[in-house]
């Protein structure tokens, strides 16, 4: 004996008895427990429905539905033309193979099988759950012609258990979450990617993904979480985390392909595998995403950080591991305060640029090679500064001011001492203001 997953019918809910759109009786059957009967009214947000065989249903007008299921079989052809409205998805999104209710299926389709239209979106709405299975979905969808919508209700999770190929990805609300498939040895990610028809959409990066305010994409990838397509290297072309959201990085090395990456909001590393690696591409036109505003690292382990780091917020240790820098130039800029708070702060360089806004540290700070003051402030609220520990770098002062340092050491002093090199901008904590001490000469 063996088993063999396959999907039942709620009474109530629909299939299609033939083409045709989705606002007409005459295009459904409703299952009552026995048989399929003729539709008296059309379905609704409680009510799942079948695109049986070779049917197509068309929306007039934004829709709502419970589960949506697919016939995905020899010769299925376009199953859903979204005819750019929306239609809303309370259940999951999955594809069958056989009779209504038929078993779980890839979405193998290559055709636009959902569509047409860049204005033409499915949105995940409603309580936590997973959306799509790995059984019943996949990536193969080459010609998604159609943009995904997240939007649960606040505080809700959406969990993909399956790649998801699109137009676009825009999570609207509450969290995101994109698993890791553990049932292989060498635990692929289920990316999400996009559209590959170069006769509309050209041949290099295409795609958008978009992180709103207050939303979270939680992702357990060691590799690829976006990309148009593996196959050629391809990269999506924006992924977009705007300020107030949250990218929450679960995996060991996490990769984003993708031709502009945006980090305005909040990167948080918590990796429970090992070390991991900063968020990085390997793509030749994807960028190298290393500016971003606030950085948290959670959890037991470290974060390894790269060779350089633009940071226009906070840099926070929030458990146990700590932040890997010895070999990193961190060069903060922006016009906000900043808050740098690690168990200790080794860094190879750093570079502060700010126009406006004050750096505060919360423990030492030490650098093994070069300290550039442009412009800014750093508020050492009584801890110490060690400059060029290994005397190989330099010290460069243009503008900015130090206040609260507890001690200043200065290794391998260049031979000569200039204005640049020697200058030191203390604040005058008795009486207040700036006293800049200078050392020229031999």
């Amino acid at each position: 004996t063996f088993l063999k997953p396959c999907f039942s019918q709620e009474i109530g809910a629909y299939k299609t008895r033939t083409s045709g759109d989705f606002n007409q009786t005459s295009t459904w059957e409703v299952w009552n427990g026995s048989s399929w009967n003729v539709a008296i009214q059309t379905p609704g947000a409680s009510k799942d429905i079948y695109v049986d065989r070779a049917h197509t249903v068309r929306l007039l007008a934004p829709e709502s539905v419970k589960n949506l299921f697919l016939f995905a079989g020899t010769g299925a052809g376009q199953k859903l033309n979204l005819n750019g409205f929306n239609l809303d998805i309370h259940g999951v999104l999955a594809a069958f193979s056989g009779n209504v209710p038929g078993i779980p299926r890839g979405a193998w389709n290559s055709q636009n099988w959902i569509g047409n239209s860049p204005s033409s979106t499915l949105t995940f709405k409603g309580q936590s759950r997973v959306i799509v299975e790995k059984a019943s979905w996949s990536a193969q969808t080459t010609q998604s012609r159609f943009g995904v919508i997240f939007d649960p209700d606040s505080g809700q999770e959406l969990t993909l258990l399956a790649p998801f190929k699109a137009l676009s990805f825009r999570i609207r609300s509450g969290t995101l979450h994109q698993k890791n498939d553990l049932s292989i040895s060498f635990s692929p990610c289920f990316t999400l990617s996009f559209n590959t028809e170069t006769a509309l959409y050209g041949a290099g990066p295409f795609g958008t993904f978009t992180v709103e305010a207050g939303a979270t994409y939680s992702s357990e990838c060691n590799a690829h979480l976006i990309n148009r397509a593996a196959s050629g290297n391809n990269p999506a072309l924006l992924f977009d985390l705007q300020q107030d959201a949250t990218l929450l990085l679960q995996g060991q090395s996490p990769r984003i392909e993708a031709a502009t990456c945006i980090l305005e909001g909040t990167l948080i590393f918590k990796s429970s595998q090992g070390p991991s690696t900063f968020l990085s591409s390997t793509f030749p036109l994807s960028s190298k995403p290393i500016q971003l505003r606030h950085l948290s690292l959670q959890g037991e382990e470290d974060l390894i950080l790269p060779p350089e780091l633009i940071l226009q917020g906070n840099m926070v240790q929030a458990g146990q591991g700590q932040f890997q820098i010895a070999s990193t130039h961190l060069r903060l800029s922006g016009t906000e305060n900043q808050e740098l708070r690690t168990s200790s702060l080794l860094l190879e360089s750093l570079t502060l640029a700010k126009s406006s806004g004050t750096v505060t540290l919360g423990s030492d700070l030490s650098l093994s090679k070069n300290l550039t003051m442009v412009q800014g402030s750093i508020d050492f609220q009584g801890f110490n500064l060690t400059l060029n520990t290994s005397s190989t770098g330099d010290y460069h002062y243009q503008g900015g001011s130090w206040k609260r340092l507890g001690h200043l050491t200065y290794f391998g002093l260049p031979a000569t001492l200039t204005a640049s090199s020697s200058t030191f901008p203390f604040e005058d904590l008795a009486n207040g203001g700036q006293r800049w001490l200078q050392l020229l000469g031999s």
